[in-house]
């Protein structure tokens, strides 16, 4: 549950809120857009235990870019990448 000046939204009112932006962004091709819906998206997924889903969803779009990796929404991206590495690896049966 998220709550922005006095509104509660549940959580999956918020993801169907990002899933429209990202489709929105993927209509008009605005990649930086895209990746910012999906960064919010993998973080709503990761705290509801979907970190594989978030993953997934970063690198594709993560993957299209050529250039611009020293930009902020690169950059957390790759920051966001890296979290979800990680708790996937701590997940893993071989680590139990």
């Amino acid at each position: 549950m998220a709550s922005f000046t006095g509104l509660t939204i549940l959580a999956p009112e918020v993801e169907a809120l990002l899933v429209d932006s990202l489709q929105i962004a993927r209509r008009q091709q605005a990649r930086s857009w895209e990746l910012r819906a999906a960064c919010d998206l993998a973080r709503l997924w990761r705290r509801e235990g979907r970190a594989d889903e978030a993953l997934q969803l970063i690198q594709t779009i993560y993957d299209q870019f050529t250039e611009g990796f020293d930009t902020p929404d690169l950059q957390d991206a790759e920051a966001l990448q890296a979290e979800l590495q990680s708790s996937e690896n701590r997940r893993s049966p071989l680590n139990d």
